[in-house]
């Protein structure tokens, strides 16, 4: 018998696709979420400020450098140990106030019947208890410009239990429309 030289198949595989990410549930897993609402606005607000504050300590450092290395001693007082020192405080200080602004705006807000959910930067959650005791106060409001394109509330809230203020994106805090 003659055999026929083997040809290439080629399977064709069609892609599978990649599973959606599940979205983050709410506080407790037995209740549904009725209503979520991104902090578009608040967020960009303050991730504009982070970058500004983290530009200014960058300006300032830069600005006392120049000047220590132009003085008459020409920095040789503390050798460069004084600017190590000075740019190791510039750094901690800029990290740290980007980390206090960063955390002043949820990425969200969940609200259901009974609670109102602030899901923080990293996915720490706060919960309101609404009720009697329960109070959201606007204590600014910024208009939208070149920190972030929509209006943005600086509210704080509290349920009787703990207080919080939060750059939230005007108006997210309404009642959902029935």
């Amino acid at each position: 018998m003659d055999r026929a030289a083997p040809r290439q198949v080629r399977l064709v595989r069609t892609p599978t696709p990649a599973p959606s990410p599940p979205s983050p549930g709410p506080a407790d897993p037995g209740r549904a979420v009725v209503d979520r609402r991104p902090n578009r606005a608040g967020t960009q607000r303050v991730r504009r400020l982070a970058i500004g504050f983290a530009v200014a300590v960058a300006v300032v450092y830069g600005t006392l450098a120049a000047v220590a290395r132009t003085a008459p001693s020409g920095g040789t007082v503390g050798g460069t140990y004084d600017l190590d020192l000075l740019g190791a405080i510039a750094l901690a200080v800029g990290v740290a106030g980007a980390v206090v602004t960063l955390f002043s705006a949820p990425i969200a807000v969940e609200r259901d019947a009974t609670t109102v959910v602030a899901v923080g930067p990293f996915g720490t959650r706060r919960a309101f208890r609404l009720g009697p005791k329960f109070a959201a106060r606007v204590v600014r409001r910024y208009a939208g410009g070149l920190l972030s394109d929509g209006a943005v509330e600086s509210v704080e809230l509290t349920d009787g239990r703990r207080r919080r203020t939060y750059l939230l994106e005007a108006g997210i805090l309404e009642p959902p429309p029935p």
